[in-house]
């Protein structure tokens, strides 16, 4: 960055690139990990702005990185509570005595409405891709989706989800959350026995409908489809295994040869 010339064209496009960077972290915890990269992300803003001289009030910077780049899941609904929380407190960190006035003139003091970039559910189970059916009933399922597909299925959660981003006034935000919330509920509901089919296919058959909805799916195309209306996430972060993976040669060995198992 610091080589880039200082020309406003190129540096404008390169945040707008930077506006569009979706960052996943599919088991954030309380978000240490996902504040790590919020970090990142603004001291590359700060970088690229500082290259045409220009210094933004930094509390702004973060808040549109947590809204804009940031998400997340976990299965443990307080860990996500508190993701949300040191995201919060990571944007009010910045938050300067003499422009508070100037912020809430201008309404840029609320804090980013992040229900919907950091949520409750299990990775591991549900969709990635849409659940489809053959002519023959066969269930199977599109690994790759287009943005125009996605927007064409789910425009009216993304249209609730966007207007609750936006909205200024608290009251117009809940609003907004709790209708979006109410239509990706019908929608999860209509993939649960899509899921348990897939259950019973892999040879786990005493397993009820029921059940897969206890193990709260979290289906990515759904649950994110404002972001896969756009193209879908750019980076996925995690926490690498706790435990080293070692080969062990008598284990490996005894599959292939008599010695090994006697």
């Amino acid at each position: 960055i610091e080589e880039l010339p200082g020309r406003w064209s190129t540096i404008s496009a390169l945040l707008a690139e930077v506006d569009e960077l979706r960052v996943a972290d599919p088991a954030c915890g309380s978000g240490h990990f996902l504040t790590s990269v919020l970090e990142e992300i603004v001291n590359i803003r700060k970088a690229l702005y500082a290259r045409s001289e220009s210094y933004p009030d930094e509390y702004k910077l973060k808040k549109t990185t947590v809204l804009n780049n940031i998400y997340g899941v976990d299965l443990m609904g307080p860990a996500v509570e508190i993701a949300k929380l040191r995201c919060w407190l990571s944007v009010i960190s910045e938050l300067e005595t003499e422009n508070v006035d100037d912020l809430a003139d201008s309404d840029d003091l609320a804090l980013p409405n992040v229900a919907f970039n950091l949520r409750e559910g299990n990775s591991l189970i549900g969709y990635t891709g849409f659940p489809e059916t053959t002519e023959n009933g066969e269930q199977y399922q599109i690994g790759s989706f287009s943005e125009d597909s996605v927007r064409d299925r789910y425009e009216d959660i993304i249209d609730e989800i966007e207007k609750h981003e936006q909205a200024l006034e608290s009251e117009e935000a809940e609003k907004h959350r709790k209708r979006a919330n109410e239509k990706l509920r019908t929608a999860r509901e209509e993939l649960i026995e899509d899921i348990h089919g897939d259950f019973v296919d892999a040879g786990i058959e005493d397993i009820t409908p029921e059940t897969v909805e206890d193990m709260e799916p979290f289906n990515w195309v759904l649950e994110f489809a404002e972001v896969y209306a756009d193209g879908g996430f750019d980076v996925v972060v995690g926490n690498p295994p706790w435990d080293v993976v070692a080969p062990n040669r008598e284990d490996y060995f005894s599959k292939y040869d008599k010695t090994f198992r006697t």
